[in-house]
């Protein structure tokens, strides 16, 4: 089943995003979504970069020292995703 997660993941993205042509107006569906995209990810990541910054020069870790780079990517995506879904869920109204 752990095989099947990210098929699951990625369709249900793509049906929430096919789910704006039920709407009555599409246009005004993915319009309004990309707005509250754009008002969700970029104070999100924003912020997300001066923490990130303001702990590696100013914090102390307490595993010791990295000895690999932290998966900020895929978190990223992770998070990038999960606005979007949320994004599409909130142009519906």
């Amino acid at each position: 089943m752990q095989k099947a997660a990210p098929y699951i993941d990625n369709a249900v993205v793509l049906l929430v995003l096919l789910s704006g042509l039920l709407h009555p107006q599409p246009n005004t569906f993915y319009r309004s979504a990309a707005e509250v995209f754009t008002v969700i990810i970029i104070p999100l990541f924003t912020l997300s970069f001066v923490i990130y910054r303001f702990s590696e020069q100013y914090g102390n870790r307490i595993q010791g020292d990295r000895k690999k780079m932290p998966p900020i990517a895929k978190e990223a995506f992770g998070s990038a995703r999960a606005a979007f879904i949320v994004s599409l869920m909130a142009a519906w109204p």
